[in-house]
């Protein structure tokens, strides 16, 4: 069985798990927290403050790549594009 490869954009960058999708678009930012073999626990941070409102913990290789990718291109922090 073949593997599906995650969704990328125009640029090749993997496109992000879709509640941080659904959280930038709200205006909020996230970081990363925990990045290891098995999981990643993104925190999503309040757009008013940047206090953590919710830890999500990711296993999904797909969200794994995505969070190393992050990583790699130093976007483990992304802030609201207004910002």
């Amino acid at each position: 069985m073949s593997e599906v490869a995650h969704p990328a954009d125009r640029d090749g960058e993997l496109c992000p798990p879709k509640a941080i999708g659904r959280w930038e678009l709200s205006g909020g930012t996230w970081r990363i927290a925990v990045l290891v073999e098995d999981h990643v626990i993104i925190e999503l941070l309040r757009c008013d403050g940047g206090e953590v409102a919710e830890a999500l913990t990711l296993r999904d290789a797909d969200d794994l790549r995505w969070a190393a990718q992050q990583l790699a291109l130093g976007t483990s922090v992304r802030s609201h594009p207004d910002s």
